[in-house]
């Protein structure tokens, strides 16, 4: 990914060099660092779907909904 930045008022003059050589190569950083925590949280995100689903599908198969429900809260803490 190439990040430009293009002059357009009379203030910016010089200002496409500072950004190419010192605010451009940040970024590049900055975003693959978000993407690579962006592929951790996806799979977390899946993993407690996943989670609640087993455990909303036990639920619903086991019957009147939160009569085992007690048991189960109990032996986990």
């Amino acid at each position: 990914m190439t990040i430009t930045f293009t002059e357009h008022a009379p203030i910016e003059s010089g200002f496409s060099a500072v950004f190419n050589d010192r605010i451009a190569p940040r970024l590049t950083e900055f975003d693959e660092t978000r993407q690579a925590i962006l592929v951790v949280v996806k799979q977390h995100a899946a993993i407690a779907l996943g989670v609640g689903a087993v455990f909303g599908l036990w639920l619903w198969f086991s019957g009147s909904g939160s009569k085992d429900l007690g048991e189960l809260l109990a032996t986990w803490v």
